[in-house]
């Protein structure tokens, strides 16, 4: 083995754990509830179909205090079928204790449940009775769990925690079985967070007016009943957090001075300063302070106890304004002072309010701030450790390029998504973001986009995302009325992200309303590609959705101050490049015959035949065992001639644990059985001969190789088969289309890159508490989806409960655990961060790790 560097590595200890749902409730519209039933309904009651339905779903967790949850999700199995449209909102109970569920006759035993600031929405894909595949498993509830964990009063103990579901848009309607439980799967980090607590020092409450007002006996959020609307801001002094740290959590706990059970939306956001001026009683102090670009919303719960300070009492998460606060240049590690500034949300055109005691009533507001230290490295080699890298960081945009029917412009003063009312033409635009500070093979776990509306605008819009498919993307063409498509001539991604976006209902507005969703399964398509090296740009491609068609729009400025930024959080983790090579392959033709020898391979139209054939690949030793996260993975081919015309390819595993060898066979390749899943290729054109590179890429099919892994008797090391056919949905208008690829006979052969996110340690304990009468399934679970393209929705979890379910009882894979340990153990006897970079090189495989981390 040859070390170019040699550092030592300490990375976070990773948890993981599943637990069986342990109690449910089921409350109906006439709020009677049920603890009892064949099924859990999503959105409404199967059997009257128009009873809606709230869902209270409990579980035993234990997770140490003040970890980060980095991943949780919970495993349905489909009871019925549904394809109807639905999205359901999923929070967690604000209550570290939370009652039981009692008797069926309860009245609103969900209802009246107080809930998380924190919530996850779940737009819910088709379901088919019996499966349990990634359809069926929920989005990562992760920041739930995070909300609780970091409550002073949570303990190491098994804590019963309750997910509270309710149905908040559209009228369908799924159902799980309860005879196979819901599971929930967490991992979670060892305790490596550092803690500031901050109380208040002073607050000024501004009104309507902009008059200041100091000396109140309580803090009215935002309504004062004598004076009106007003705003709040909260001065916190003494915060000394390294500049470079990433805020996990962060909220302020508030006294109860007044019940209230109005509704009321805020939104909070922070001055703009690492040294605020304290509060005066001068005209607009708090309202003409400049804020962070940053802003989160709070609907608060009720209000129901005077002097009460817990869960109900406590702000959003405010992580994301905190975390820009931090971020200015100014900010470093000494005692610095923060201002909040909370205020009526935009939307909320009502007179609800809260009502919290301050430093006159013995209950000041107090600031809690949960976050991890900056990454640093220290080498006890020669050669130079790589520069620290924050994980945390906002790019704003660079460039942008408008294209409307195939002319580009490049200042315009706006961007609009995607309808251009002048020209009225939809448009294409390009975004892009310069010099995106990763390390290599990292992973990118939340990214965004943020716009700054123009115009109000409600009509319902739908926008597609991509990034462009290159590691180097060319400059934008200059303004010019020559007809240059340089915007979608791109190419771009396989992976993409649909924006359903949300009412704008104010000017110069930068809220949740002007953000995309999490981007982070295309950028990290970009990351994971072998030629990606740290500082290369980025462009982001948006269009409309092909299930959009409207005319409506959004408008966003596109600079003045206020030019879209790209935010990206991404974690310091080991991730393996795994590379297959050498795969022997099968071409068999309409007429069932197979070639084993052909120089190239023809997807799907062999020309000698006049009609398609199925192509398949065998790589001798997958080296992977299902505990193990694939993140992703792909196949890498290279073009033996250039081809333009549409084509859409079905790419299948063989469904088994150990594929036999191709053989000349009558259907030897065809008649073998294919996994359930399967994913749709629809290649770029291939215009270079020799050609390798993103064009040339399948699209992720971890999913497949999952279902491949969950096979019973599976093993590391033994073959994967992957079997391409054209898919059904291929054009009519082109029946002969085909790629042409090399088969490696005369070099260029195809490989199978798979890229996994390796644990520094990993545990797996189960805690699978039920009720006599509910008994889990014996039958096997696999950890894939039947959607069939990708969504930004997808689970990148391990799936350690394949395990359990297939008799592990759930154990860790210790031959995994044990090979990553050993380093873990010796850091741990020295002490220090570590960065370590492994190079290995075996026949037929070739691998490369690259861990990036930190220690606290």
């Amino acid at each position: 083995m040859n070390w170019s560097s040699f550092f030592l590595c300490l990375l976070p200890v990773v948890h993981g754990a599943s637990s069986r749902l342990s109690s449910y409730c089921e409350e109906l519209v006439d709020l009677y509830s049920y603890t009892s039933s064949s099924d859990l309904d999503f959105g409404q009651d199967s059997d009257s179909q128009n009873s809606i339905v709230n869902l209270a779903l409990a579980f035993d967790v234990s997770i140490e205090p003040n970890a980060t949850v980095t991943q949780a999700t919970i495993q349905f199995r489909a009871s019925a079928s549904g394809s109807d449209s639905i999205t359901v909102r999923i929070y967690g109970e604000a209550n570290l204790k939370p009652s039981s569920f009692g008797s069926s006759i309860t009245i609103a035993n969900v209802t009246s449940r107080i809930k998380t600031n924190t919530y996850v929405d779940w737009k819910m894909p088709s379901w088919t009775a019996g499966d349990v595949l990634s359809a069926q498993r929920s989005p990562d509830l992760s920041p739930i769990l995070q909300e609780l964990v970091l409550q002073p009063q949570w303990t190491s103990a098994t804590t019963k925690v309750v997910f509270i579901v309710k149905r908040v848009q559209d009228t369908g309607v799924r159902s799980a079985s309860t005879s196979t439980l819901p599971e929930l799967t967490y991992l979670s980090t060892t305790p490596a967070t550092g803690i500031a607590v901050a109380a208040t020092s002073w607050s000024e409450q501004e009104l309507s007016d902009n008059t200041p007002y100091l000396d109140s006996n309580d803090i009215e959020l935002p309504r004062d009943p004598d004076y009106g609307e007003q705003v709040v801001g909260l001065l916190f002094s003494n915060i000394s957090i390294p500049a470079r740290a990433r805020i996990l959590y962060a909220y302020i706990q508030f006294t109860c001075s007044e019940t209230s059970q109005t509704i009321v939306n805020l939104t909070i956001s922070a001055q703009s300063s690492a040294s605020p001026n304290i509060f005066y009683s001068t005209y607009a102090d708090v309202s003409s302070r400049p804020l962070v670009s940053t802003s989160v919303w709070w609907a608060p719960n009720s209000w129901l106890e005077v002097g009460k300070s817990a869960m109900p009492e406590q702000s959003a998460n405010l992580a994301p304004v905190l975390q820009d606060v931090i971020g200015l240049p100014t900010w470093d590690v000494t005692g610095h002072s923060i201002v909040v500034v909370i205020q009526r949300s935009g939307s909320d055109t009502g007179t609800g309010s809260r009502w919290a005691r301050n430093s006159y009533t013995g209950a000041m507001p107090v600031l809690h701030i949960f976050y991890t230290s900056e990454f640093t490295t220290s080498s006890v080699s020669s050669s130079p450790s790589p520069s620290p890298i924050a994980g945390l960081k906002d790019y704003v945009v660079s460039s942008f390029a408008e294209e409307l029917d195939g002319a580009v412009y490049k200042t315009s003063t706006d961007l609009e998504l995607t309808f251009d009312e002048g020209t009225q033409v939809d448009q294409v635009f390009a975004l892009r973001f310069n010099g995106i500070q990763t390390p290599v093979r990292s992973r990118f776990k939340s990214s965004y986009v943020q716009f700054t509306s123009i115009d109000p605008d409600a009509g319902a819009v739908t926008v597609r995302i991509w990034a462009e498919a290159r590691a180097a993307p060319p400059a934008f063409t200059s303004d010019s009325f020559n007809y240059t498509y340089d915007v979608t001539s791109r190419p771009r991604t396989k992976t993409f992200v649909d924006w359903k976006i949300d009412p704008w209902l104010k000017i110069m507005q930068s809220s949740q309303a002007q953000r995309t969703p999490d981007i982070s399964s295309i950028l990290n398509e970009l990351l994971w590609q072998s030629s990606w090296q740290s500082g290369n740009d980025i462009v982001l491609i948006f269009g409309r959705a092909p299930s959009d068609n409207t005319n409506n729009t959004r408008n966003a400025y596109s600079g003045e101050g206020f030019a879209p930024v790209l935010h990206v959080d991404f974690v310091y983790t080991a991730v393996s490049l795994t590379e297959l090579t050498s795969p022997t392959w099968s071409e068999e033709n309409c007429n069932h015959v197979p070639d084993l020898v052909s120089t190239d391979l023809e997807f799907p139209r062999d020309y000698d035949y006049t009609c398609d054939q199925s192509v398949g690949l065998r790589f001798a030793s997958f080296p992977f065992v299902p505990s193990q996260n694939i993140l992703r993975a792909f196949v890498q081919f290279q073009c033996d001639e250039i081809s333009y015309s549409d084509v859409t390819l079905r790419i299948r595993g063989q469904k088994s644990s150990n594929p036999s060898l191709f053989s000349t066979n009558s259907r030897d390749l065809t008649g073998r059985t294919k996994t359930t899943e399967f994913v749709d290729w629809s290649p770029e054109a291939w215009s270079v001969e020799n050609a390798r590179d993103l064009y040339h890429q399948t699209p992720d099919i971890s999913l497949i190789l999952r279902e491949i892994m969950s096979q019973p008797g599976w093993a590391s090391g033994r073959p994967v088969v992957l079997i391409f056919e054209r898919s059904p949905l291929s054009s009519s208008l082109y029946p002969n289309s085909s790629r042409w690829a090399e088969s490696g006979s005369e070099g260029g052969a195809p490989s199978l890159n798979v890229v996994v996110e390796v644990a520094s340690s990993f545990s797996f304990s189960s805690s699978n508490s039920r009720t006599p009468s509910q008994t889990p399934s014996n039958s096997p679970t696999r950890s894939v989806s039947p959607s069939r393209q990708l969504s930004p929705s997808t689970s990148l979890s391990p799936s350690p409960s394949q395990e359990k379910k297939k008799g592990g009882g759930g154990k860790s894979n210790a031959g995994v655990a044990a090979g990553v340990s050993v380093g873990v153990i010796a850091a741990a006897a020295i002490g220090l961060l570590v960065f370590c970079r492994c190079r290995g090189r075996s026949a037929g495989k070739r691998t490369r790790i690259d861990a990036e981390s930190t220690y606290l």
